[in-house]
């Protein structure tokens, strides 16, 4: 069973602090992406911001192997209007257990894990697309 890890609403503000909404029935994203809601700052770690992915997937593909799967948040500037809008990036992680348990992170991936990571790839996607998802009802006056 995959685990699922999201964080509140959320928005690009003046500063570049940079999160999404968590859930498709939130305020609605405008149509470039860009959420409309917002939440405290990103905590820092010597006066750096400090990144978090706004959702992360993991699941185990064997006894030994975790896989994971997360959405980070970019602050982007369009050039040529000066809006701000975020582009979310995607990590995937393969990290393993030796016979001592200790724990180690891989940069290859086997056959089996393959469709593990199919499905937590597109549990990320589905969270993405329904955070930039407007949802409309009768009363907002659909048109057919």
């Amino acid at each position: 069973m995959a685990k699922t890890r999201t964080k509140k609403e959320s928005k690009v503000d003046e500063q570049g602090n940079t999160t999404l909404p968590t859930t498709p029935t939130e305020t609605p994203a405008e149509a470039n992406g860009t959420p409309t809601n917002t939440t405290p700052p990103v905590e820092t770690q010597n006066g750096q911001r400090k990144n978090k992915p706004v959702v992360s997937y993991a699941a185990s593909s064997d006894r030994w192997t975790r896989l994971e799967v997360a959405l980070w948040p970019n602050a982007m500037t369009n050039k040529e209007t000066g809006e701000l809008y975020t582009q979310l990036v995607i990590t995937i992680a393969r990290n393993w257990r030796d016979a001592e348990g200790n724990w180690h992170q891989g940069g290859s991936y086997r056959v089996h894990d393959i469709p593990v990571l199919v499905y937590l790839v597109n549990q990320a996607y589905s969270w993405a697309l329904s955070s930039r998802t407007e949802v409309k009802t009768a009363e907002d006056g659909i048109p057919f």
